[in-house]
């Protein structure tokens, strides 16, 4: 059996916009009687009831997972099923003869990925710690901390306190919350 699977929640497409991309994609490749189904989340592909040998269509990778490594799930376990996996915007389709040949190499990618960004992130608090700067959110060194003096003049006129955010560039949310956090009396 072919299964189209649109995903209700995508971020970039509607159902019609994915429904029309598999219809152009199944005339492409000349599939037969394909069935269409509509999945709510993506992990519903998983407990899905689709059988060894069935076809499954998506319009992107982002219908199989969110992330890499949900992507990387799902097709080793739909390719254990012997699902046929096709994805219309990557023109990508995973035969169900390669199955563990594809999940072994984007495994070693998610892998060699995850050891980039460590090593990157190494070398960036590496970096940080010779040139002596501090990591992370400057601890009380705000706007309004540089510019208390103003503020303190500003409150002590007849301006509302919205005219004194409009006149510091913050919102009047940032506004009361410093005032409140520092105690200060109008």
């Amino acid at each position: 059996m072919i299964w189209g699977y649109l995903y209700n929640k995508h971020k970039f497409l509607s159902i019609e916009e994915q429904r029309n991309l598999i219809v152009n994609f199944v005339k492409q490749y000349q599939f037969k009687h394909i069935r269409f189904r509509t999945i709510e989340e993506q992990k519903n592909i998983l407990s899905s009831s689709l059988q060894n040998e069935d076809t499954l269509i998506v319009s992107d990778v982002l219908s199989l997972g969110s992330r890499f490594e949900d992507i990387i799930t799902t097709l080793k376990i739909l390719t254990d099923k012997k699902v046929r996996i096709c994805s219309v915007s990557e023109d990508l389709m995973l035969d169900n003869f390669i199955p563990h040949l594809s999940y072994s190499i984007l495994d070693s990618c998610l892998k060699i990925y995850k050891g980039t960004l460590s090593i990157k992130n190494k070398q960036i608090q590496a970096k940080l710690l010779e040139t002596g700067r501090e990591r992370g959110r400057p601890k009380n060194k705000t706007f309004l901390d540089e510019n208390l003096e103003q503020l303190k003049e500003l409150l002590n006129t007849d301006l509302s306190i919205t005219d004194i955010a409009k006149r510091m560039n913050i919102s009047r949310t940032t506004l009361f919350a410093f005032i409140r956090r520092k105690k200060i009396k109008r």
